[in-house]
Parts: C-alpha cells; structure tokens; sequence
C-alpha cells in the first residue's frame, strides 16, 4: 500500500499528463479515505465488539479499495498488482465480519427493523 501511494506521489510531482496527475491526485484521496477507514475497524470489531458497525466500515473500506485500484491503474497498471490481493482478503474479511455480526444476533436486529418499518407503513 505504501509503494502505491509512492507511485502516485511521484506521478502526482513528476508526470508531464494532466490525465495522469489527476488520477494521481484522486487516487491519494482515496488512499488516504481507505487507510482512515482500515485504521476505523480494528477498534470497531475488536475493541467496541460492534460489529454491525465495523461491518458497515469494510464494507465501504471495500468498496473504497476497489475504486482505488481502478483509479491507480490509470496511473500504472503495477499498482493493480497490490490491490488485487488486498481486495481479496478484505472480501474474506468482509465475509467474516457479516458471519459474527448474523451468528451474534445479526439476524433478530434485521427482523426486529423490518418488522418495525411494516408496522409504520401500515
């Protein structure tokens, strides 16, 4: 992750493409959104234990990566390299995440809202 925001860095002070520096420029914002959101989780599953919450972060956390690796890959295609794995584990640990949060009473909270908004709407 380091080397990619490198890369964009040095794109972002170096490239003579405007298209390039502005990819680069986007991709740092959204570096710096996924490493907030990463640093956001192991406090929320682990010390908070909420992890609807913390289900709720990777999942963006996810989604943020994915947008990441598409933007970066404009800058250079390498850096797709390093995201690929990282979004392979963030889906397992996404995966994870949403079967502690249903096997923990998950499940009852979903209920219990949708039976609460069909109570108002009736």
């Amino acid at each position: 992750m380091g080397w990619a925001a490198n890369i964009a860095v040095h794109a972002l002070d170096k490239s003579p493409s405007a298209v390039v520096r502005a990819a680069a420029a986007s991709g740092l914002n959204l570096w710096y959104a996924q490493f907030a959101l990463n640093m956001l989780w192991t406090p929320l599953f682990f010390g908070a234990k909420q992890t609807g919450p913390a289900l709720i972060d990777i999942t963006a956390l996810t989604g943020t990566v994915a947008a990441l690796a598409i933007k970066m890959a404009k800058v250079d295609r390498r850096t797709l390299l390093v995201f690929l794995p990282y979004l392979t584990w963030l889906s397992y640990a996404s995966y994870l995440n949403a079967g502690v949060w249903w096997l923990n009473g998950g499940k009852a909270k979903l209920d219990d809202a949708t039976t609460k908004g069909k109570d108002r709407l009736e």
